[in-house]
């Protein structure tokens, strides 16, 4: 990822390494009518070093004080990890369990800067005497600005820990009845690095349980299961957003045919409910998919 040169359309996503950021040359962005009464040519292009080194963060623009963004190059990012499982059994009940904390320095995500296609963010090419302010806040001000996804190492106190707990059992005279849980938790000081977007991911809650039998009746089986995942915000390089939480329910049946060839028909349906959900912000709904398979073991 550190030698991507991207246009992802709502941005341009470039790596930070040191040879990649004038390897990249975007297209050609038209400049403003004042722009170009300013001097400026009626369109500009900007590399990759623009949106390191001549950027404004995009929290002070949206603050209303513009204030150049200083991103040293990344450097790789430290982690101490704790863990801690147990798996056995209680009477007729199996058991997984475990758990973990993680503790990050200079954790390595991206940040959105906005790069105007002329002038210094740092306001060094100012001259009062001929403009009425820098030209990189005429450039802001008339759209004349790139944003860029940069990545960088954030200063914030960054951790996260969770912790999933297996169940499994036979019950009521031979059905199967397993119950997963997940749980997902990531924390960082937000007012310490206001534009930091750490690209966790991942539901805070989830669970599935399935219930089934492999001969419920003579060569008839099932197994159904549902799971469940909270709202989650979703941030990457496409786009940013919330996937909603989702329900979904998965069933099947089965026959072995009662011939010694050992063959089994499965009828079964993902998502029997039919209500589409996502599990990734910006692309399309999972549906239903039904299917019919006949499998011989020798």
């Amino acid at each position: 990822s550190q030698y991507i040169g991207l246009d992802v359309g709502n941005a341009l996503l470039v790596g930070s390494a040191p040879d990649n950021l004038d390897r990249f040359v975007s297209r050609p962005f038209n400049v403003s009518t004042t722009g170009r009464a300013i001097g400026n040519p009626a369109t500009l292009t900007v590399t990759g070093r623009q949106g390191y080194e001549n950027a404004f963060s995009l929290e002070s623009v949206q603050a209303g004080a513009p204030k150049k963004f200083d991103s040293p190059l990344v450097q790789p990012e430290e982690i101490t990890a704790y863990e801690l499982g147990y798996r056995g059994s209680i009477g007729a009940v199996s058991i997984d369990l475990s758990g973990y904390y993680n503790d990050f320095r200079g954790f390595i995500a991206q940040k959105t800067v906005l790069a105007p296609l002329y002038g210094k963010a740092d306001f060094s090419d100012f001259d009062p005497g001929t403009l009425p302010m820098p030209p990189a806040l005429i450039a802001l001000s008339q759209g004349d600005f790139v944003p860029f996804r940069t990545y960088t190492n954030s200063d914030a106190d960054i951790n996260s820990y969770g912790v999933s707990l297996g169940l499994g059992a036979k019950v009521f005279n031979g059905y199967d009845f397993t119950l997963n849980y997940t749980y997902s938790k990531f924390d960082f000081d937000q007012a310490s690095d206001p534009g930091f977007e750490p690209g966790f991911n991942t539901p805070e809650n989830s669970i599935k349980a399935s219930f089934g039998h492999a001969e419920v009746l003579k060569n008839f089986g099932f197994n159904v299961s549902v799971r469940y995942f909270d709202s989650y915000d979703w941030q990457a390089s496409f786009g940013n957003g919330v996937v909603p939480s989702a329900t979904v329910v998965d069933a099947q049946v089965s026959y072995k045919l009662p011939i010694s060839m050992n063959a089994t028909f499965k009828l079964g349906a993902t998502n029997l409910t039919h209500n589409e959900y996502t599990q990734v912000f910006g692309t399309g709904n999972i549906g239903s998919m039904y299917f019919l398979s006949f499998t011989v073991n020798p």
